[in-house]
């Protein structure tokens, strides 16, 4: 397995690792690479995300109005080329340079954003496309994490449900992917999220462990939570947030209240300028609690992920 050698990385690359792995085979050109991700692309080949694969055979050629598929011919003076309706053809081997993630190390990264110990090694359920990771702590609880490529495929839930079952029988398991659209339902305790759904936007990759439990839902027994006086900090999933004076009495009145709240509410109490969604959100960022501890429904109810 390649082994993780750089202490960070940044959290494009990571993306751009989860893009590649989202194909049907996880490879990339080099042209793709330097053309699409750019610098994103030559970091990730600099940090050994992608190894070299074997070279294109075919490109793509224009013929008329139309493409057609060119078999490249490889000449004993090193060069390459195809034939085209005008004779011969020499094409930069730049151009049919590929290459293939290096799976291993996409998963030693999302063991290593759990904290998953470097000593448990990834387990292979499926051929490049189904792997058991390790337990990740949430709070009190030890949750299985899975990785699934190409989810929607029948063979590929076959083999998370009978590991599931036979193995974690009746227990919450977390089963990411790298894709959004790959989110299916696998099993009543498995709940299915997207990679790029939880890792923080910030400059180096990290997963959003506090995200995470919430979107695990009930079932997982956090760390001591709690209130402090005027609600200026509260812990939630083991994790602190601290609130202004107005964002304060915001979450006083919703744990208070015990159920959601409407932003009009809030508003004729207050004044017209605090809807939460405004109080929770500076120079365009949201709070670090908002989406985790202060959950809002899109019809302008609030609540706490208590409630």
């Amino acid at each position: 397995m390649a082994a993780v050698t750089q202490s960070r990385l940044q959290t494009d690359v990571f993306l751009a690792a989860c893009d590649i792995c989202r194909q049907t085979r996880p490879l990339v050109s080099h042209r793709l690479l330097t053309e699409r991700f750019e610098k994103t692309g030559m970091a990730l080949l600099k940090k050994n995300g992608l190894v070299a694969a074997e070279n294109l055979k075919f490109i793509s050629v224009p013929q008329g109005d139309d493409e057609v598929e060119a078999e490249i011919v490889f000449r004993g003076d090193k060069k390459s080329g195809y034939w085209g309706e005008n004779g011969w053809v020499s094409v930069d081997p730049d151009d049919l340079r590929q290459y293939s993630l290096d799976l291993p190390w996409l998963l030693r990264w999302i063991a290593e954003g759990l904290g998953i110990s470097k000593r448990v090694m990834p387990r292979e359920l499926m051929s490049d496309h189904v792997w058991s990771i390790g337990d990740a702590a949430f709070g009190k609880s030890s949750i299985p994490v899975f990785f699934a490529r190409h989810l929607r495929t029948d063979d590929i839930v076959d083999v998370l449900l009978k590991e599931i079952k036979s193995v974690h029988k009746g227990k919450k398991v977390i089963v990411l992917t790298a894709a959004a659209n790959d989110c299916v339902r696998v099993a009543e305790h498995a709940t299915v999220l997207s990679l790029p759904d939880i890792v923080e936007q910030t400059d180096y990759f990290k997963i959003d462990m506090a995200r995470t439990q919430a979107l695990l839902g009930g079932g997982v027994t956090p760390a001591t939570d709690g209130y402090s006086d005027g609600y200026r900090t509260v812990r939630f999933n083991g994790v602190d947030y601290d609130f202004s004076k107005t964002q304060a009495a915001i979450i006083e009145e919703l744990h208070t209240a015990g159920k959601p709240l409407h932003k009009t509410e809030f508003m004729a109490k207050h004044s017209s300028q605090d809807d939460p969604k405004g109080v929770f959100r500076k120079s365009g960022k949201y709070h670090p609690a908002w989406n985790v501890l202060i959950l809002f429904d899109s019809q302008g109810n609030y609540r706490l992920a208590f409630y």
